[in-house]
């Protein structure tokens, strides 16, 4: 399912979600929020949406495409609408958004509460990159390694996993740095994490090639980075350390605001097991 609002950013989420739509050899389905237009309205949001689909089977030619225009708030219509879907897709802003944001607020708090993975079309799709997953080892996130799989394999397409730490930095001035081997130590356990992060998945998609990448840093730095030459990106949607109350950690809202390619972010299977509820509205 793609959310679209007519703006650069909604055509773009509909020739992502066409494509996914083909890969997945799914049925697409195409909805517009129209908020509390009238029925006059609503009609003419109709027929905007004929040509969304025209690009839809532009793009992939063949694929089964259906469409609605709901009156009710964007951000409720797309969560709800999702909980039927396989995948989710929106632009990372639309229509009346401020040119200052990175990230508009109809698509974080889709990607924050949708019970879905959601992909938010940000970037571009660089022909020559490959998928990308960022590796935390957290409990409950084998649903983002997964995807990652998916998404790698349905795309013929290396995946990188990659996984960032940091060293502990001196607690004040004068306090010595860690000492080399411990260094050496704490990356071999990283390297471990990360190993055992993939387990399984190797042997469930054989024709994946997959690279373990390990750095020294910040995480959402280290996949910013990442993104710059990347097909996608996909992550979690909480990761190790989130408090418990927030609903979308803070790798991933960074890459919502700043990745250089679109971005899939993915219920943990703690999200799954809270039952999220829509936004108000």
């Amino acid at each position: 399912m793609v959310g679209v609002d007519w703006s650069a950013h909604s055509n773009y989420a509909v020739r992502l979600a066409a494509a996914q739509a083909r890969r997945r050899r799914r049925p697409l389905r195409i909805v517009h929020a129209a908020g509390a237009d009238g029925d006059l309205a609503l009609r003419a949001e109709d027929l905007r949406l004929e040509d969304a689909a025209r690009l839809a089977g532009e793009t992939a030619p063949g694929i089964d495409v259906s469409t609605a225009t709901v009156a009710a708030e964007p951000a409720a219509v797309l969560i709800q609408e999702g909980r039927d879907a396989e995948l989710v897709v929106v632009g990372d802003r639309g229509l009346g958004g401020f040119t200052g944001l990175l990230m508009g607020s109809v698509a974080l708090h889709v990607a924050t509460r949708c019970p879905q993975p959601v992909l938010v079309a940000r970037g571009e799709e660089h022909p020559r990159g490959q998928v990308v997953l960022g590796v935390d080892g957290s409990p409950g996130s084998a649903r983002a390694v997964e995807a990652a799989f998916t998404e790698a394999a349905l795309r013929s397409s290396d995946l990188y996993a990659a996984h960032a730490w940091t060293g502990p930095p001196p607690a004040g001035p004068g306090d010595l740095l860690p000492l080399a081997y411990e260094d050496d130590e704490i990356e071999d356990q990283e390297r471990r994490l990360l190993a055992e992060a993939l387990s399984g998945m190797r042997e469930r998609f054989p024709d994946v090639t997959v690279r373990e990448v390990v750095v020294r840093g910040r995480t959402a730095r280290s996949l910013v980075h990442l993104s710059e030459t990347a097909l996608l990106m996909v992550v979690g949607r909480r990761g190790r350390g989130g408090l418990t109350g927030l609903l979308l950690g803070s790798v991933s809202q960074q890459l919502l605001h700043h990745s250089a390619c679109p971005v899939l972010i993915v219920p943990t299977d703690v999200d799954q097991d809270e039952a999220i509820a829509p936004p108000p509205g």
